[in-house]
């Protein structure tokens, strides 16, 4: 006999972007705006508690790229000329 699949209503699956954008909601909201791609490792401990999911840093890096690119936050590269790690000012859009 095969396994049932469970099929999950729409609004309950949570895209690894998802939830990288409700990590810089909630940054803004704290009134960071700022960060470097250093602090995407405490966007992957802030999914692993709220939502007992882990994800790569690659993957969380790989997202923000997408949602830069598709608009869906407002940013601009604020990296400091004598840093070699990138800096981002974001403004998230979503609330």
């Amino acid at each position: 006999m095969p396994l049932a699949v469970k099929k999950y209503p729409t609004p309950y699956i949570l895209t690894v972007e998802k939830m990288l954008l409700r990590w810089l909601s909630h940054r803004n909201d704290r009134g960071q705006f700022f960060f470097f791609n250093h602090d995407l490792d405490n966007c992957k401990e802030w999914i692993k508690e709220i939502y007992d999911r882990t994800h790569n840093v690659a993957t969380i890096e790989r997202a923000f790229r997408k949602v830069r690119e598709d608009k869906k936050v407002q940013s601009r590269d604020a990296s400091l000329p004598t840093s070699k790690e990138k800096r981002w000012y974001v403004i998230s859009s979503l609330k």
